[in-house]
């Protein structure tokens, strides 16, 4: 059981926040971009990404330090390249990728409510922490109490992202 990092941008259902833009780079227009997707591929020289609603192509980029220095053709100079800082990178919600049987996006976990095997009712996932070894879910019920359950098999024993709903059977001690 496994997540992927890409997370809906917060105004736009349509769109998949693939990067947030954190600072400039130099004087003609780079941009150094945090990113918040598994697929590094999506900064690839060619790739399509959408920067407040518009089509922008990546003209070039590389990893610095954790971050991308990426060139994009509409950016060509400092002044224009602080004027999107913080701004999301995104991809249209129909050019997510496919993933296999049993791993989802984050955006497809958030606020999945979360019943256990009896039917008892936990409360709904508000962050997936990443851990390194596998995730864990942050669930929240209405007293505000947190279960953090982790993101295995032999825990998550069903997700229906149709009902929202996902059933998990948690180990004695976790309750």
């Amino acid at each position: 059981m496994s997540g992927i990092n890409e997370s809906p941008q917060h105004n736009t259902e349509a769109d998949v926040v693939v990067g947030k833009i954190v600072g400039v780079w130099g004087l003609n227009g780079e941009l150094k971009v945090l990113s918040l997707t598994d697929f590094s591929d999506r900064f690839c020289p060619g790739s399509v990404l959408y920067l407040q609603g518009r089509s922008v192509l990546v003209q070039n980029s590389r990893r610095n330090r954790g971050n991308y220095r990426v060139k994009l053709d509409t950016i060509s100079n400092r002044d224009q390249a602080e004027l999107v800082l913080g701004c999301d990178l995104t991809v249209r919600n129909d050019d997510i990728r496919c993933l296999p049987d049993g791993v989802y996006y984050h955006f497809q976990i958030l606020g999945l409510c979360v019943w256990n095997e009896h039917g008892e009712y936990f409360g709904t996932i508000k962050e997936v922490i990443k851990t390194g070894s596998h995730d864990v879910y942050s669930i929240r019920n209405d007293d505000k109490v947190e279960l953090l359950v982790p993101a295995t098999k032999d825990v998550i024993l069903k997700v229906d992202l149709l009902a929202r709903k996902m059933v998990v059977s948690l180990p004695d001690g976790l309750t």
